[in-house]
């Protein structure tokens, strides 16, 4: 009876335990109550000279071609960028996300506003949300790949 009731312990402590939080949606990640987004790019055989030297990224914003939810059709998303490179690797890191767009009837939406519930403790749940999120990320993701060219032109 011990032996059952320890097991049936153990099972029901590891489910409760390995539920994943909601503290990360594709690359972007709740940081002390803040939407951030985050991506380590793999380059190897690349040394660090070399990505400083072709990692010319602009900070400040881009237009997404996402068209849900409403606040994200024809918007401008800006950012607050940091680049951090090593040997055959670099990571991208925005912050202080901000929507601005002509649907916003509320004018500029953080992302921390509009992507979070229980003050900035977790993601909001729903399809919208995680398309939304998947979109931004997909397009970002392309944004900040370094370009490589296999000529020497």
């Amino acid at each position: 009876m011990k032996k059952s009731f320890l097991i049936v312990s153990l099972l029901f402590s590891t489910f409760i335990f390995s539920q994943k939080p909601s503290d990360t949606i594709a690359n972007f990640k709740l940081i002390n109550k803040h939407v951030i987004w985050q991506k380590i790019y793999q380059v190897p055989g690349v040394s660090k000279d070399s990505l400083q030297k072709f990692l010319h990224f602009t900070s400040g914003q881009f237009n997404t071609g996402c068209q849900e939810p409403m606040q994200l059709t024809n918007a401008s998303i800006s950012y607050n960028l940091r680049l951090e490179i090593k040997e055959g690797k670099y990571r991208v890191t925005l912050s202080d996300l901000v929507i601005h767009g002509n649907q916003n009837i509320f004018g500029n939406i953080t992302f921390d506003y509009f992507f979070t519930k229980k003050r900035g403790k977790i993601f909001r749940k729903g399809e919208v949300i995680k398309k939304s999120l998947f979109c931004l990320n997909k397009e970002l993701q392309e944004k900040f790949k370094m370009q490589t060219t296999t000529s020497d032109w």
